[in-house]
């Protein structure tokens, strides 16, 4: 009976920091699912040129996104929504400065 040494475990964090460094590339199917919307309203959001959706990248035929940009992009998105439906958020604070 032979005993091998344990192997030596990199801590987690170090895979992890390095895993978010890269773009996490997802196809059309999982970042619908992600969103939890269709298949066809993300084809829509794609094709609209006013929402300024990151863009995709195809590889061999099939379409690639990255899931970090689209991210990004969405909560963008809510927060000028959010900024937007706020009526007279912008006047108090321009009133406070002077």
């Amino acid at each position: 009976m032979s005993l091998r040494p344990a192997k030596q475990q990199e801590p987690a964090d170090q895979y992890e920091a390095a895993a978010t460094d890269r773009p996490k590339w997802v196809r059309n199917s999982r970042l619908a699912e992600y969103f939890t919307v269709s298949a066809m309203c993300l084809w829509r959001w794609k094709r609209d040129p006013s929402l300024k959706c990151p863009p995709s990248y195809v590889v061999n035929g099939i379409e690639y996104n990255d899931l970090d940009a689209w991210d990004r992009w969405m909560r963008n998105r809510i927060i000028s929504h959010l900024n937007r439906s706020r009526p007279g958020k912008g006047k108090a604070q321009s009133n406070a400065k002077t």
